[in-house]
């Protein structure tokens, strides 16, 4: 699945609130009496809401500065939509203030104080980021999932039957009101927690282990689709300039297309400093990427991806094929060909401007990255238009990459 920086901080917060439970059950089995056991998973609960609100919150702001600057046919209605005050005008006419810097600042202002918790408010966040029918295409990709009660998510061979459990028992169909519904349950069992003290007529409402795991699993399963849901149906706009980004190794390519990221060494600094926001990169797998001898293929460009965010230092690091990568940035897929496809880079190269002619054609791709013309942009966007946009769409073909996705998502 792809990620954010944003959904990650949301899954830090997640497990916070699974430590949380946890600490619960090592006391119930101590049969500590000194204090209500419950207010742990009390407090997990209301964690895990406060961590998908929080977590919509800093998507919204993060895409609206991705989407400002792109043309305004290609922009969310809500957010083409978007009223700015006279001020932010001004400050934008006279210099004082870049549009995505106030466009930015304005819908912190005017969102910042909205609680995403219930279904209709999330959607209304969301849509200033995405035309999507919000609900309807989070039901669609929950129906492929099946949750066994009390255990963690699986995939089965019963995908087909469009049922999940977000309802608390296993095999509830995964239709927009059932999802819609649960949320909501669980959001208000959160206001009842915050401002009722939990209080019912003959005292606390009695709160399981059991009952907030599943809660954090409904939750998150939900999030992900939501995220899922948000990804690019089509090919944002390109506001930089055009460059090859060769992948000369199967671990540095899947860590790349796992990770929606690239990473960079510390050699060929001269090239890599002039990235930025909105440049293209064209992904080039080299002929030894994914085998040696027998197993070599051809030089292929198997996809694009804009730049999301400035290159910068990584906190960690990746070691890939036993080098260091310590710069890196986000990246946003447009278009991904199935393992061991794309455009055949070499039968290019005579309409190629950044390429030599003849024998020693692959010499720039010694270089992490190599600038494109224009022209060379447009032919290699024609190559790879075959291709879906819906780059999550291929990544199943990739061997070594969606393994570790489902053992990840199974330890969720």
């Amino acid at each position: 699945m792809a990620t954010t920086a944003e959904f990650k901080e949301f899954e830090r917060n997640l497990e916070f609130a699974r430590r949380l439970v946890s600490s619960g059950r090592q006391l119930e089995q101590l049969k500590v009496g000194s204090f209500d056991v419950a207010d742990l998973y009390r407090a997990a609960w209301v964690q895990a809401v406060s961590a998908l609100d929080h977590w919509i919150h800093r998507e919204i702001y993060a895409r609206v500065g991705q989407l400002i600057g792109q043309p305004v046919d290609r922009l969310p209605k809500k957010l083409r939509e978007f009223s700015m005050p006279i001020a932010h005008v001004d400050a934008i006419r006279r210099g004082s203030a870049g549009l995505k810097e106030e466009v930015a600042k304005l819908v912190r202002e005017k969102l910042g104080w909205v609680s995403y918790q219930s279904p209709e408010k999330i959607k209304e966040g969301l849509a200033h980021v995405t035309d999507a029918v919000l609900w309807r295409e989070v039901a669609e990709r929950m129906a492929a999932e099946l949750v066994p009660a009390g255990g963690a998510a699986r995939r089965t061979g019963r995908a087909r039957t469009g049922r999940v459990a977000v309802s608390g028992v296993e095999g509830a169909p995964a239709t927009e009101q059932v999802i819609r519904d649960r949320l909501s349950a669980i959001a208000a069992r959160r206001n009842q927690i915050v401002h009722e003290a939990d209080l019912a007529e003959n005292g606390r409402r009695p709160v399981r282990a059991q009952e907030v795991d599943g809660v954090i699993r409904q939750v998150e399963r939900i999030a992900k689709a939501i995220l899922e849901t948000l990804e690019p149906r089509d090919i944002p706009a390109v506001s930089g300039s055009a460059y090859l980004f060769t992948l000369g190794y199967r671990e540095s390519a899947c860590w790349l297309l796992r990770e929606r990221r690239a990473a960079f060494p510390n050699s060929d600094r001269a090239h890599i400093d002039r990235l930025v926001v909105g440049d293209e990169l064209f992904l080039v797998t080299t002929q030894k990427c994914w085998g040696a001898g027998p197993d070599r293929g051809p030089t292929l460009v198997i996809g694009s991806a804009v730049i999301s965010s400035p290159v910068a230092l990584l906190a960690e690091p990746p070691v890939l094929a036993g080098r260091r990568y310590p710069r890196g940035c986000e990246l946003r897929m447009t278009r991904l060909a199935a393992y061991r496809s794309g455009a055949d880079l070499k039968s290019l190269v005579p309409r190629l401007d950044a390429l030599p002619k003849g024998s020693d054609w692959g010499r720039p791709l010694r270089q992490t990255v190599a600038e494109l013309t224009d022209r060379d942009a447009e032919l290699l966007r024609a190559e790879l238009s075959e291709f879906g946009p819906d780059p999550a769409a291929q990544l199943a073909s990739y061997p070594g990459l969606v393994p570790e996705q489902r053992k990840a998502d199974a330890a969720g």
